[in-house]
């Protein structure tokens, strides 16, 4: 739907950007799906998401007790969306303009290298970030010192 909606030189421009072609296995064409609610019945569903994230960086946020929003995507995870400029290693401004007009753009994550400095340097931590016990501080007291890395693609590993 969004292919038809969007220029050649728009398209050819992206895909110059982001090394990814339009295609509607990509983030941008499935987040204005989801966005739409007009045509939909997911309203409700649209109101609930606070940000989008991978499984690494849920799994992350989960074991360091970290909020989710403490936990970026990294460049290599971000770049499977076809949303990451890989020149400047920021969201493809193009991209968010076409986004911007179906949702707010905070709901993506922050973004960051792999390797992102002290956020991951903890190991698991004893709370949550909501105050509550971390329940795998005491299943893998092995992890509590353990340096964490962010989600990498099968390209880059």
């Amino acid at each position: 739907r969004i292919e038809s909606t969007l220029s050649p030189d728009m398209k050819q421009s992206m895909y110059q950007k982001t090394g990814a072609p339009l295609h509607p296995a990509y983030a941008l064409p499935q987040l204005i799906t989801f966005y739409d609610t007009k045509d939909s019945d997911n309203t409700h569903l649209v109101e609930k998401v606070d940000q989008w994230k991978s499984i690494s960086s849920i799994c992350l946020s989960r074991w360091t007790g970290r909020s989710n929003a403490e936990i970026p995507i990294s460049y290599s995870e971000a770049s499977w969306t076809g949303l990451l400029n890989f020149s400047s290693c920021t969201w493809n401004d193009e991209a968010m303009r076409i986004l911007e007009k179906s949702c707010n753009l905070n709901v993506l994550p922050h973004l960051s290298d792999f390797d992102m400095g002290d956020v991951l340097t903890k190991g698991i931590s004893q709370q949550s970030h909501d105050g509550s016990n971390n329940i795998y501080f005491d299943r893998w007291p092995e992890l509590r010192q353990c340096r964490f890395f962010s989600g990498i693609g099968d390209g880059a590993a």
